[in-house]
């Protein structure tokens, strides 16, 4: 792990020589990432709890790289990833509810962290090339989507099929 010193309380660790993939050019103001990007809170009890994780919502995010867009204290790291980098940020708890004047969610608990976690998994120069992209991601859930409803609708179909046969095997 290679560690970049950022503000009091983050911490922030890439990841980019543990992945063989990571390769090409480095991102550039004005890129398009996508990437997949989970939250992840660690809890009283040591374990860690996902937030929320592209993975399994809605797919990759894709946004575009500029100063305005990313928070100048991760601006210099995160211009240093190339396609198929990873790149971990740990904000420790106290860091975020003094930022928040203690606003926070009661499992937010301090001395312990909040984690992001970025995979890189494309850099697009252009818009066309990100909304192209990004209408593929959409084409992949609904079609995800229509084979889930499709097995919903069949077990259904099974179940009633199951129940039916149950009733009848009773009435005779």
């Amino acid at each position: 792990h290679t560690r970049y010193p950022l503000v009091t309380g983050v911490q922030t660790c890439a990841l980019p020589i543990l992945n063989a993939e990571g390769s090409g050019p480095a991102l550039k103001n004005g890129n398009f990432m996508q990437m997949h990007i989970a939250q992840i809170i660690e809890l009283k009890n040591g374990k860690d709890s996902v937030l929320s994780d592209t993975r399994t919502g809605l797919g990759p995010a894709i946004e575009i790289f500029d100063s305005t867009n990313v928070p100048p204290e991760y601006y210099k790291i995160v211009k240093q990833l190339r396609k198929g980098d990873s790149l971990t940020i740990r904000i420790l708890n106290d860091t975020l509810m003094n930022r928040n004047k203690g606003n926070m969610p009661p499992f937010f608990t301090r001395g312990k962290y909040f984690k992001t976690t970025v995979r890189l998994l494309n850099i697009f120069s252009t818009m066309g090339q990100a909304d192209s992209a990004r209408n593929n991601e959409m084409a992949n859930i609904r079609r995800k989507d229509s084979i889930r409803s499709e097995e919903h609708t069949s077990e259904l179909q099974s179940r009633v099929d199951i129940s039916y046969a149950v009733f009848c095997l009773k009435k005779k």
